[in-house]
């Protein structure tokens, strides 16, 4: 099958995090024998053809004025060529803009298309004057519609008019790598990745360590990345007299070096997308606490590997981080489903599942071109 992908972004490079969980579902896709060509934006002066491992890449080039919509036009036109080209089995969008609404412009060349919601294109459609009506116009084009996570399902449904039990959920691949070993000198230190933003919640991450604290279970934090929130955040640690140690930024092949050993990975997130970092935390046998927001309940499955509770609710995180302290039962339990997500997670499996999908899109096209016909046949 020949499968042309349609993405608002696309790494450049290997070591590239942006687009990264889609070349590797590009790449799961190849090695399951599909041929897989991209149509992504690009950089002044790139060039508009390249290769990154087997998956070809036509990079779309628009400048300033009015530089969305010229890249909505163009990757249009792209897909559009690529199609009338021949081959195309199917087009592939990931997010309803720029590349939905571009790959919806192009259904006139009879492809089936299937529409993969994101959190972060639903997020901004909530936000955006008109989104969500955008959105749904996008996706009723769509031959076939899914999401990356459960929490996306409400959205989804709405804006195909379909019950959310009809809508697929199609997990993106994660980091490969080996399974993790049992841990070896566990601290008692608390770790937090990722962005210090408002909606991850950090701060009450300080508060649920500042009644433990105070309830006799002193604990030292390390909060790795950077954000506009630090130097508040660094004030409230202080504050609460909290052993803080704030990293800054830390490339992402550098994150296990500081995962490795803590006793427990806190993700406090208000608003969260997938959490993939989590998956990493459990990689590295680190038991998560966590909160029952975006794709995070997709990941935190196994028995034993942590514990969820609702967002902005401090005391429920500082009795969820005691109960996995005190438990070294959740050691064991973080590295056996670090083993299970690496195996879910893998663009192996990601490319079974978007392949029932893709299957699903040409079934769906094939039937209504047959009752087309009997409907044209039947008025002759």
């Amino acid at each position: 099958m020949r499968v042309l992908m349609v993405a608002p972004v696309f790494p450049r490079q290997a070591v590239d995090t942006a687009g990264a969980t889609l070349w590797r579902l590009c790449e799961g896709l190849v090695e399951r024998g599909h041929s897989v060509k991209v149509v992504a934006p690009g950089g002044p002066g790139e060039p508009t053809a390249a290769t990154l491992g087997r998956v070809e890449v036509r990079r779309v080039v628009a400048a300033p004025p009015l530089a969305i919509a010229k890249t909505i036009r163009g990757m249009a036109r792209a897909v559009g060529e690529e199609c009338a080209a021949g081959g195309v089995n199917i087009v592939h969008a990931h997010g309803w803009t720029p590349a939905g609404i571009a790959a919806a412009f192009a259904r006139r060349h009879g492809r089936p298309l299937a529409l993969t919601l994101h959190g972060a294109d639903v997020r901004l459609a909530r936000r955006m004057a008109g989104g969500l009506l955008l959105l749904a116009g996008v996706a009723r084009r769509a031959t076939v519609v899914s999401v990356v996570t459960s929490d996306l399902l409400d959205d989804a449904a709405r804006a195909t008019r379909k019950a959310r039990e009809s809508i697929p959920v199609t997990s993106m691949p994660t980091l490969g790598g080996e399974p993790p070993a049992p841990p070896v000198g566990i601290s008692h230190g608390v770790v937090y990745v990722g962005r210090l933003i408002a909606r991850k919640g950090v701060r009450y991450l300080l508060d649920a360590l500042a009644l433990l604290k105070k309830q006799g279970l002193p604990l030292d934090l390390t909060v790795v990345g950077d954000g506009p929130e630090r130097a508040a955040l660094k004030a409230q640690a202080l504050a609460f007299g909290i052993p803080t140690v704030f990293t800054g930024f830390v490339p992402p092949d550098q994150v296990p070096d500081y995962l490795a050993g803590k006793r427990v990975f806190v993700l406090p997130s208000i608003e969260e997308g997938r959490g993939l970092v989590l998956v990493e935390a459990l990689r590295q046998g680190v038991p998560v606490v966590a909160t029952l927001s975006g794709g995070i309940p997709d990941l935190l499955t196994e028995d034993g590997a942590g514990v969820l509770v609702p967002p902005a609710d401090a005391t429920a995180l500082a009795s969820a981080i005691r109960r996995v302290v005190n438990d070294d039962d959740y050691l064991t339990g973080a590295v056996n489903a670090g083993r299970v997500l690496l195996a879910r997670l893998s663009p192996a499996a990601a490319a079974a599942a978007f392949e029932q999908l893709y299957a699903d899109a040409r079934g769906r096209r094939t039937g209504a071109q047959r009752a087309s016909q009997r409907s044209s046949g039947s008025h002759r």
